[in-house]
Order: structure tokens, then sequence, then C-alpha cells
């Protein structure tokens, strides 16, 4: 019968007229704003955390970015040192093989050079050089070795290999090339001295060309065909060229065709369980050794941008000047670009054609 008393007053007046203690309306209210400050001083403290809290999470989250790059950046720098090494062991070889074969006699007291018999020596030391420094590099870096190979599988493969990292490639390939005619400058300069003086030229001049096809190519090959230009005309330029194109093309087409997935000739499965890599770069170095042993009159066989521009770097710098860059005829970008046009056409006829043509064969056959 309390009409227009809060329930709350009813409640609390009946609990007081029970129980016998007497409830001040003052200090409920003191009690109530003391709790409700007490509720505030919690927000804020939560409030105070909060931030706390975030802040850790946010730290957390970019160490863990920054760990990510360092293990990304660490992971690429180690492709770069595979190929370093590999294309270094590559270089090295080959042209420490021509080196050998030119301006070493052929024994004590001949007045002959040339401590290999045939162009074949030079040919299969040359092919093992490559199959070194595949194996090196391969489980590091996949084993490009050669730019014309690194710009083939960027553009036919680029699913598996990025753009990304065809200028790296390119210019840590470049560098090892270039050490690689350092290191054989530094051991057999002696050598070459002596060779030039006994054939009677100077460094530089147009003849010494003969002692410049250590480091880089030249067309026709100087050791065969003379070293004073008088047989240039039997190569010519756009022959020098197509070569280069073609032995490169047949190079990555082989490439392509030996890592194939499908391929099951050379010990791999179906099941990708297998695919017989551990032969891959033994056959690679196969396939240089033969075009070496077939071309190599005409042109020496770069088919390499690295291993012929690198070491002809260090040839101009040592003293062989115009004779190296850009050379007697001006074709020294021959060895170049013939390549890397000629590489990714051998990758688009093997993938694109020699591919497609074996799963349409597939699903007709099925």
């Amino acid at each position: 019968g309390r009409v227009g008393v809060p329930v709350a007053t009813v409640v609390m007046a009946e609990i007081s007229d029970e129980s016998g203690i007497a409830i001040d309306d003052k200090s409920d209210k003191v009690a109530l704003s003391n709790e409700a400050e007490d509720t505030s001083e919690d927000i804020m403290k939560l409030e105070e955390v909060k931030p706390l809290i975030n802040t850790s999470s946010e730290d957390h989250t970019v160490t863990t970015r920054r760990k990510t790059r360092w293990q990304r950046a660490l992971t690429f720098l180690s492709y770069l040192v595979g190929e370093f090494v590999g294309t270094f062991v590559l270089v090295l070889v080959v042209i420490t093989s021509v080196a050998t074969a030119v301006v070493v006699p052929s024994g004590h007291d001949s007045p002959k050079y040339g401590a290999h018999s045939g162009l074949w020596q030079v040919a299969i030391i040359s092919g093992l050089g490559v199959a070194m420094g595949t194996y090196i590099s391969m489980h590091i870096s996949n084993g490009h070795l050669n730019p014309a190979v690194t710009l083939s599988f960027a553009i036919v493969r680029w699913k598996v290999f990025s753009w990304k990292r065809v200028v790296p490639y390119w210019c840590t390939q470049l560098l090892a090339a270039f050490c690689a005619g350092a290191v054989l400058h530094s051991f057999y300069f002696r050598t070459i001295s002596k060779f030039e003086n006994d054939m009677g030229f100077d460094r530089g001049s147009k003849e010494s060309r003969l002692s410049a096809m250590l480091f880089g190519e030249y067309f026709p090959n100087p050791a065969m065909y003379g070293n004073d230009g008088t047989n240039d005309d039997l190569v010519p330029l756009v022959e020098a060229f197509f070569v280069e194109f073609w032995g490169t093309l047949i190079l990555v087409f082989v490439i392509f065709s030996l890592t194939h997935p499908s391929n099951c000739t050379i010990g791999g499965d179906k099941d990708k369980k297998n695919n017989g890599s551990a032969i891959v770069p033994m056959l690679v170095g196969l396939t240089i050794a033969m075009l070496i042993a077939i071309y190599a009159p005409l042109t020496q066989v770069g088919i390499n941008p690295a291993r012929d521009f690198g070491p002809r770097i260090f040839a101009c710098i040592a003293g062989w000047g115009k004779v190296a860059i850009p050379g007697p005829r001006n074709g020294f970008w021959v060895y170049i670009v013939a390549p890397l046009i000629g590489g990714p056409i051998g990758g688009i006829l093997h993938d694109c054609l020699i591919g497609n043509l074996l799963r349409f064969s597939k699903r007709h056959i099925e």
C-alpha cells in the first residue's frame, strides 16, 4: 500500500524491519558512489593494460616479420653462393683446359705448343668441368651457371623460377666468371708471356687474339685458322651468331628434357619419387663436350654469356684491351646476344611444343 515509493526502497525497508538493522540513505549513497569509483578505476586500469598487450603483440609480429625477412634473405644468399661457386668451377676448368691446349708446350724442348693432343681432350675436360660445377650447385641453386639457362627458366618455367632472381643470378655468374679469369691469369701469366714472346707478337696487338682466346672466344678459332686474320672470311659474323644461337638452343633443349618431370629414361619414375637428377649434370656436361667437339673450330663454342664475357673483361683489364673488347672484328656481342636468344627458344620448343604434343597424345591414348 506504499504508493509512489520505489520498489527497492520498500524491499530495503522490509529487510530493515525484519532484521532490526537501520539503513541510512546517505550511507547507501556513499557506498554506491564508492563502488562506482572502484569500477571506474578498474576500467581505467584495464584501458591502461590493454595498450600494453596490443603493443607487445605488434612487437612480436614485427619481430616475426623481421625474422622471416632475414630467413628469406639468407636463403636467397645461399642461392647466389651456389651459383657463384658452381659457375666459378665451370669457367675455371673450361678456360684452363683451353690454356693448356694453347700456351703450354707439348713437351720438353719441343717447339710445338699444346699439352693436349686433340680437340676432344679440351672438349671432355670442359664437359667434366660443367658436370662438377652443376653437381656442386644443383642442390643449392638448381645449378644454372649460365645466363641463357637462367633466362630460359624464367621465360618458360616461370612458375618454378621467379623473374626476381634473373638479374641477381646474372650478376653472380658474371662475377664468378671474372674471378675464374683472374685465377687463370695468376697461375699462367708467366707461361702466357713466354708464349707471346716465342710467337713474336705483343699483347694487345691484332695477333694477340691467340693468347686472348684463353679468356674469351673468337671466330674462327685462332688456334686452328691462324691469328693474323687472313682466314676471317671463312666464318662471317652472321654464321658465328647462328652457331652460338644453335648451340645454346640444343643445350637448353637437352636441359629442359632431362629435368622434365615426365622423363623416366634417366632413372626417374612417374610418381616423381625419383627424378633421376643424379645423372643430369653428367649428361649436360657430355652435351657441352659434344658441342665443343663439333663447333669449336668455328666459334670456340661459348654458348654461355658469363663464361665468355666475365674472363673477357679481365683480359681487357690485363693488357689485351681492344682485342678483348670489342674484339678484332667487333664481335664480342655475338657470344652474349645469340645464347640469350637461342636458350629460351630451345626451352620453348621443348616445353611448349614437345610437352603439349605428349599431353595431347596421352589424352587420346587413354
